[in-house]
Parts: structure tokens; C-alpha cells; sequence
């Protein structure tokens, strides 16, 4: 019991100080998780959302493998009684940025399918990593999935403004995955 309270009062400074040394930590700044979310149009059929989230700060920090940054895109198909078909050769994603300096826009051609794009990579990763990255087959009815989307490590060295996912079986267009706009209070 004595011991515990030494430990106690011994880091009640050391909490202290984390409590206030960075205030504005709290409100999101360290770290901001961005949402990226898009509801194809009433044309593309039953409802379906898209959404994908990124660090702002680890997306520009971590790689995969050092070759590639990943992002997962989450397809929500829980209030369609249809599945949704997926393709390797026919879907198509594009990330789009926008450089700080020039305002130029950047496109980066995302990576749906890392086994046919980068087989020596695909074949050092253990069967478990290969089932959960691999681009699926299909959303099945009522249910969700997750697609996961490789990019090129130095192909983009800002956060992405939009992703523009193509999927062959969802007629409507390309999704276009963009922060929602901020709302007013």
C-alpha cells in the first residue's frame, strides 16, 4: 500500500505537466483523423456509403514495407439487398492532392490490386496478410468491406484532397471520397 502511493505521488507532477503542455493536443490538432466519405448518387442504385479515414500525421509518416502509404476504404452495403461486384482489372482509384507550394494539383494512380502490381512484395507477405489486403471479389448483400488502396511512398507528399474510386459494378460514375464540409455552429 505504501509503495503504491509513493508511485502515486511520485508521478502526480509527471501528469501534471502532460496535462498541460500541449492543450491544443486535445482538440484534434496532434494527429487528426480525416474523414473522407462519399454516397454514390440515387442512380448508382440502393444506398451505399464510402468512407476512408487518414492520420494526418502518420499518413505522411508511415509506409508500407518502405514502397507504399495504405489507405482503407470501408464500403458499407448493409442497407442493399444486392452484392456489389468487384474487379481487380476494371476498378480504378486515383488520389488526388494539392501542393502547398504551387497549389498545383497532384494525381497519384492508387493500387487496388498489390499482387498483380508488385508480386515480389505480395509473395513475402504470410497468408493471413494476403487475405486481409486482398482486393475482394465483391460486397456482399447487407454486409460491408474493406478495400485496401497502395500508394506509391513517394508519389505523394501531402494529404490527399480526394479519392476518386471507380467501381465497374456500381453504375453513377466515379465515388468521390472528400472531407464533408465543415459545418457551421
Amino acid at each position: 500500500m505504501r509503495r503504491s502511493s509513493v508511485v502515486l505521488v511520485s508521478a502526480l507532477p509527471l501528469l501534471a505537466a502532460l496535462s498541460v503542455a500541449h492543450p491544443a493536443d486535445a482538440n484534434g490538432v496532434k494527429g487528426k483523423l480525416l474523414l473522407y466519405e462519399a454516397r454514390p448518387s440515387p442512380e448508382a442504385g440502393p444506398p451505399v456509403r464510402v468512407t476512408a479515414y487518414a492520420d494526418s500525421r502518420l499518413f505522411l509518416l508511415t509506409t508500407f514495407r518502405g514502397k507504399y502509404k495504405v489507405v482503407r476504404i470501408r464500403i458499407d452495403n448493409t442497407r442493399n439487398p444486392k452484392a456489389i461486384p468487384l474487379s481487380r482489372t476494371a476498378d480504378s482509384i486515383e488520389i488526388i492532392g494539392v501542393d502547398r507550394a504551387t497549389s498545383a494539383e497532384i494525381r497519384v494512380t492508387g493500387i487496388l490490386d498489390l499482387a498483380g502490381k508488385d508480386p515480389l512484395l505480395w509473395d513475402s507477405l504470410d497468408a493471413a496478410a494476403r487475405d486481409i489486403l486482398a482486393y475482394p471479389a465483391s460486397v456482399p448483400a447487407r454486409e460491408e468491406e474493406s478495400v485496401f488502396v497502395f500508394i506509391p511512398d513517394n508519389a505523394l507528399a501531402v494529404l490527399p484532397a480526394e479519392f476518386r474510386y471507380s467501381i465497374e459494378g456500381l453504375p453513377g460514375g466515379a465515388i468521390r471520397l472528400r472531407e464533408p464540409p465543415a459545418v457551421a455552429h
